[in-house]
């Protein structure tokens, strides 16, 4: 990933004017009612800054989620996503299929056979997991450290150090006891030994 420098942010907006927008943004996560519209407005004029603080410092997630709260948001998981690969979830999935052919394409391959086989059941969750599930793959790195599974009654046992970096998905099996991965519920991001996203 490549920092994105002072120079490139957004212009009119100077560092003390997006710290501003930075503060606005974490007194709003604040309120029972939040308003998502000054949220995503906010957290779409300081993504200069804020990718270029991730990167450059490398903060701890507690860290993270103290000055970006908001960035462990549903829809800003995914709004930080495109921003970053300029990729929807439908993209991703189509560019997989055009690299079934590399290392790791008999991985891709097995995923969107999968995703084909409940393609009918028309569930944007089922897009999502998919295309979360071939981004390993489409950078060449395994995914086995990465993405986890496990049923309800095993996450109550789950020790933290089985899985400090992780997304771990709640699946249900089939009646052959595969695991159903396309068909999470929930979805838990695991950083640093703690679970800081859940409910995806």
């Amino acid at each position: 990933m490549v920092a994105v420098s002072s120079t490139q942010f957004p212009r009119g907006n100077s560092e003390k004017a997006l710290e501003e927008f930075r503060v606005k943004m974490v007194l709003e996560m604040k309120k029972v009612h939040k308003d998502l519209a000054a949220i995503n407005h906010c957290m779409g004029k300081t993504f200069a800054s804020r990718r270029n603080e991730i990167v450059s410092s490398s903060p701890a997630i507690t860290t993270v989620e103290s000055r970006w709260p908001a960035l462990f948001l549903q829809a800003q998981n995914c709004a930080e996503f495109k921003q970053i690969t300029n990729r929807n979830l439908l993209q991703l999935l189509n560019l997989s299929r055009e690299k079934q052919f590399g290392k790791f394409g008999h991985h891709l391959s097995a995923i969107l056979k999968m995703y084909d086989t409940n393609v009918q059941a028309k569930d944007v969750s089922i897009l999502r997991t998919a295309a979360i599930h071939c981004l390993p793959a489409l950078l060449d790195e395994c995914d086995s450290e990465v993405f986890k599974v496990c049923e309800e009654a095993e996450l109550r046992t789950l020790e933290s150090s089985d899985c400090p970096i992780c997304i771990l998905s709640i699946a249900p099996k089939d009646e052959e006891g595969n695991v159903l991965f396309l068909q999470p519920s929930p979805v838990y991001i695991i950083l640093e030994g703690r679970m800081v996203t859940s409910s995806l």
